[in-house]
């Protein structure tokens, strides 16, 4: 049993799946299913990667990892580029 408390629950995810019950809780325990759109190591660093990624997806939740500190977010909306 303890096994499958830590399996994580979101492919390509670091998270376990204690951290990803918490997430689900937090925005709401309505979402079904959490999925990886995007990571900063194998995707790429700049905000351009990050909106290829994401594209128009509302909902998303952004994970930092800081040693042993996790930081999160939630956007209820979709990302776009600024206007400059």
């Amino acid at each position: 049993r303890l096994h499958t408390l830590m399996t994580a629950p979101i492919e390509s995810s670091t998270l376990n799946r204690m951290q990803g019950i918490f997430i689900n809780k937090w925005v709401g325990g309505h979402t079904t299913s959490l999925r990886s759109l995007y990571r900063s190591s194998r995707d790429g660093p700049s905000y351009g990667d990050l909106l290829r990624c994401v594209g128009d997806t509302s909902g998303l939740v952004f994970v930092i990892h800081n040693g042993q500190y996790v930081f999160g977010a939630y956007v209820s909306g979709g990302l776009q580029l600024p206007d400059d």
